[in-house]
C-alpha cells in the first residue's frame, strides 16, 4: 500500500480500485488476519476496514497518520498514530466493535501519559506489548515498563518472534535486540534510514533507504 493498493495472488500484482480505499490514500501501514480481514492506516489518521468485498472507515479519530498497525486476532488490535515533527503519539486498542485510546505522547509528558513520539506498536502476546515511543515502552498486563537506553535514537519499527527475540530499527542504520533480559545495539551505515522490520526465528529482514 501506499498512493495504490496492491493484492498478490500468488502470481501476480493486481491494483485494487474500490472507490472507498482509492478514496482515502496514500496508506501508511498494514496489517490483518486473511485478504478478507485488512485494515489499512492513512496518512489523515483513519483506519479502512477491508473484508474481502468492501471498504468501510473505521470510527478512529486519530490527530496524526496512522503509523503502525499490529494485532493478536480480529478482536485484539492496536495503532499508532504520531508524528516525529512534534513528538506527538497516540495508542488505540480496538475490542472487537470499538476503537479507544489507551495511552499518549508529546514531547512533554503534561496532561499525557508519556514522552513521544509514537511510531511502531508490537507484541509477543495479549499479556507483553511494545511501544516505540520516545523510549522503548513495554506494557507487561497492565504496568508500563520505560527502557531509556536509546532515547537519543530515531526509532522506527518494532517487531519480534518471542519476548526473548525483539529487534527495533530507525535512522542512521540503527538496530537493536532484546533476548529478554537486556538489549545490545548493532550499526549499519549512518547513511542508512530503516522503516520495515520482520523477525523470524534466526532470520531478521530489514528495508530501508540511504541517502543516495
Amino acid at each position: 500500500v501506499g498512493n495504490v493498493i496492491y493484492h498478490f495472488d500468488g502470481t501476480n500484482w493486481t491494483e485494487n480500485r474500490n472507490q472507498v480505499l482509492n478514496d482515502n490514500i496514500p496508506y501508511t501501514s498494514i496489517w490483518g488476519t486473511s485478504s478478507s480481514n485488512l485494515y489499512l492506516g492513512n496518512q489523515w489518521g483513519k483506519i479502512i476496514h477491508w473484508d474481502g468485498t468492501k471498504a468501510t472507515v473505521e470510527t478512529i479519530t486519530a490527530v496524526r497518520e496512522i503509523a503502525d498497525i499490529w494485532g493478536f486476532s480480529e478482536n485484539e488490535i492496536y495503532a499508532v498514530s504520531g508524528s516525529v515533527l512534534n513528538s506527538y503519539g497516540e495508542l488505540f486498542q480496538y475490542n472487537g466493535s470499538d476503537w479507544s485510546t489507551i495511552r499518549t505522547g508529546s514531547y512533554s509528558n503534561i496532561n499525557y501519559d508519556t514522552y513521544g513520539p509514537f511510531s511502531s506498536v508490537w507484541g509477543s502476546d495479549i499479556s507483553e506489548l511494545y511501544l516505540v515511543a520516545y523510549s522503548i515502552e513495554r506494557r507487561i498486563i497492565d504496568n508500563w515498563l520505560i527502557d531509556n537506553s536509546y532515547n537519543t535514537e530515531i526509532k522506527d519499527r518494532v517487531r519480534g518472534s518471542a519476548s526473548n527475540n525483539v529487534f527495533v530499527c530507525g535512522a542512521y542504520g540503527f538496530i537493536a535486540h532484546f533476548n529478554g533480559v537486556d538489549w545490545r545495539k548493532y550499526s549499519l551505515s549512518q547513511q542508512a534510514t530503516l522503516l520495515g522490520l520482520q523477525v523470524f526465528n534466526n532470520q531478521v529482514f530489514i528495508v530501508g533507504y540511504d541517502q543516495n
